[in-house]
């Protein structure tokens, strides 16, 4: 009974808490380090290990898969079946959040007004060709108005006196 409910935000409620717990004034370079170390290095143990398993079954049950390989390493849209599933989020995460880095320089405004072109370019571009962008690029895009989000809820929440009797 519950999935009607969460499905809608369960994925989009990482991007805004991106958004919101976001580190102002660091370095490009800190952050890179920081996204490679917390987001790809996790990600790529996880899809040697998932994908050394899942491509030597499938290589011992149906022979070598040469296209399930070269889609698994294009991730994104193309690496979602079997343990993959879920593997997009982590480096849409990653690049929506090292595209996010010279928009948080912006005022709100100028954000949400990149986030807004990124996300209308991204989502409705007819075929929708952001979606088969390596590693979730073009998900992330889209995705990048939710950390905008999070950063409006974090300003947002400067002006709330009393949070929990505001929160209940």
């Amino acid at each position: 009974p519950a999935r009607p409910f969460l499905y809608s935000w369960h994925v989009p409620i990482f991007f805004v808490l991106s958004g919101y717990l976001w580190k102002v004034g660091r370095s490009f370079s800190r952050e890179l380090k920081n996204r490679v170390r917390s987001l790809l290095v996790p990600y790529a143990v996880w899809i040697t290990l998932l994908g050394a398993v899942t491509v030597g079954i499938g290589s011992a049950e149906d022979g070598f898969d040469p296209i399930g390989l070269a889609q698994l390493l294009w991730g994104g849209q193309l690496a979602t079946d079997g343990p993959f599933w879920a593997m997009w989020f982590v480096t849409a995460l990653f690049f929506a959040a090292i595209v996010y880095w010279p928009m948080s320089r912006l005022p709100l405004a100028g954000q949400w007004a990149v986030a807004i072109a990124l996300f209308i370019a991204a989502a409705y571009i007819p075929g929708h060709p952001a979606r088969f962008l390596p590693l979730s690029l073009g998900l992330a895009l889209a995705c990048i108005v939710f950390i905008v989000a999070g950063r409006s809820m974090r300003q947002a929440r400067q002006m709330v006196r009393h949070p929990i009797a505001t929160g209940a």
